[in-house]
This record gives structure tokens, C-alpha cells and sequence, in this order.
């Protein structure tokens, strides 16, 4: 919104306001309220505003993209890259680490899952997940050695 058009609008809802006044008592309904609170603070807001630059954001991706750093070119562990680099690409960082925590193979996991089977039988098939996990923990950390 312009300026120009802006005062014309605050005219109109002092001319509101005005016609409201009752007895010398100003009651404007709840619409009326909420569009002059609305119009006084979009005016505050532009006149603060002027005369002011306005400051080009870019996304972090964009920033990332745009990194020239010879350094970066020779990760060995983008992990820890992302560990390094978390306070300058906060939400890139968190999807990396989502990206980095999925294992690169399933073969594991479906060792987990077959393992887990045996725990809950025909008579353990009311097990709760978190007792199953605690089962299995228990049973790596045993044959690990881990656990005596």
C-alpha cells in the first residue's frame, strides 16, 4: 500500500468513529476496532520504514551454493561438515543429519527386524515396542561383551 492511500483509509475510519460517538462515548463494533487497530499499525509500520533500504534475503541453500571455499571441496566426512557449519545453515544442517542418519544399507536393520521376531512369539504378542527395543539392546550389548 502506498502512503496516499493509506491516510485515505485512516480518514475513513476516523469518520467512522466518528459517526459511532454516542453520547460523547466512542463505540465502534468489534470489525470496526480491528480494522482501525489494523490501518494505524500498517501506517506505523510503512513510516517506519521509509527510507530505508530493503535488504535482499536470500535462502540458505542460495548461501551454501554460493560458498567458494576450497577447503569444502576436500570433506571426508560430511558429517561432521554439517557438525562445523550448523550455526551458519541451521535448517540445512537438520536435513542433512536427517539425511546422514539413514544407514546406506538395509542389511542391518533387516538382521534387527529378523532378530526381533524371535522375541515376540505367539505367547509375547502383547509386548510393548519400548520393551522389545529394551530386549534387543540388552541382547547386542551381551554379545557385544559390553554387558556382563
Amino acid at each position: 500500500m502506498d502512503g496516499a492511500r493509506q491516510e485515505l483509509e485512516l480518514e475513513e475510519l476516523e469518520e467512522l468513529e466518528e459517526k459511532a460517538m454516542v453520547h460523547g462515548n466512542a463505540t465502534l463494533d468489534p470489525l470496526q476496532q480491528a480494522r482501525k487497530r489494523r490501518q494505524r499499525l500498517a501506517v506505523t509500520a510503512m513510516s517506519a520504514t521509509r527510507g530505508k533500504k530493503r535488504v535482499k534475503r536470500t535462502s540458505e541453500l542460495d548461501e551454501c551454493m554460493a560458498r567458494t571455499n576450497k577447503a569444502d571441496l576436500d570433506v571426508e566426512d560430511p558429517l561432521e561438515w554439517w557438525v562445523r557449519h550448523a550455526s551458519d545453515y541451521p535448517i540445512l544442517s537438520k536435513m542433512a543429519f536427517d539425511l546422514f542418519s539413514c544407514p546406506a544399507m538395509s542389511a542391518e536393520c533387516e538382521r534387527v527386524f529378523s532378530q526381533a521376531k524371535k522375541v515376540i512369539t505367539d505367547e509375547r504378542n502383547r509386548l510393548s515396542s519400548d520393551t522389545v527395543a529394551a530386549i534387543e539392546c540388552q541382547k547386542h550389548l551381551l554379545r557385544s561383551g559390553m554387558l556382563a
